[in-house]
C-alpha cells in the first residue's frame, strides 16, 4: 500500500499557486501587475486630467515624474550621505540667509496678490476663514500667471540643503506624506 501511495504522489504534477493567465485583468505575475497598474493610471490620467495642462512639460506621462522622484530620493537618502561621510559639512549660512530672504519677499508678494483679489471681488477675509464656500470654489478655471508663480513657489519651498549628515530633509509635498 505504501508503494502505491508513493507512486500516486510522484505521478501528479504540482499545481501552480498563481495562475499565469490574464483573463479579465487578473493577476498574471509581477510584469502583469505593473502593466495593469500603468494601464489603470494612464486611464485615470486620460479621463480625469485637466485639459489646460496637457501641453505642459512632464504632464503627458507619469514616468518622467516618477523617475525624477526616484533620483531625488536616491540622492537624498543614499548618495548624499555617502559623499558627505568623510567631509566636513558645507558652510551654507550665507546661502540660507539669501534663500530665506527671497522666500519672505516672494511670500509677501503672494499675500499681496491674494489680498488684492479678495478686495477686488468684494469678498471679506472671513469668507476664506469661515469655510462658507463649496468645495469647488477653489477649482480655478483659468491658467493665469499668478497661479503659475504660486505653484513654482510651492515646488521651491523645501530644497534639500544638507547642512549636516544627521539631518536628511525630504520634502513632504514631494513624497506625499
Amino acid at each position: 500500500m505504501a508503494s502505491a501511495a508513493a507512486e500516486l504522489v510522484v505521478e501528479r504534477e504540482p499545481e501552480p499557486i498563481i495562475e499565469m493567465t490574464d483573463t479579465n485583468r487578473t493577476f498574471a505575475g509581477a510584469q502583469g501587475l505593473v502593466k495593469m497598474a500603468l494601464d489603470q493610471y494612464t486611464e485615470i490620467l486620460t479621463t480625469v486630467s485637466d485639459p489646460r495642462v496637457s501641453d505642459w512639460p512632464l504632464m503627458d506621462s507619469p514616468i518622467p515624474t516618477f523617475l525624477i522622484v526616484l533620483l531625488y530620493l536616491y540622492g537624498v537618502t543614499i548618495l548624499g550621505p555617502r559623499v558627505m561621510a568623510n567631509r566636513k559639512p558645507f558652510k551654507l549660512r550665507g546661502t540660507l540667509v539669501a534663500y530665506n530672504a527671497f522666500q519672505v519677499v516672494f511670500s509677501l508678494g503672494m499675500l499681496y496678490e491674494v489680498s488684492d483679489s479678495i478686495v477686488k471681488k468684494r469678498n471679506s477675509i472671513l469668507w476664506w476663514l469661515t469655510g462658507r464656500r463649496n468645495k469647488s470654489s477653489f477649482m480655478i478655471e483659468s491658467s493665469s500667471p499668478i497661479l503659475s508663480r504660486e505653484s513654482y513657489q510651492e515646488i521651491q519651498r523645501n530644497p534639500p540643503f544638507c547642512r549636516d549628515m544627521r539631518c536628511l530633509r525630504i520634502s513632504h509635498e514631494l513624497v506625499g506624506i
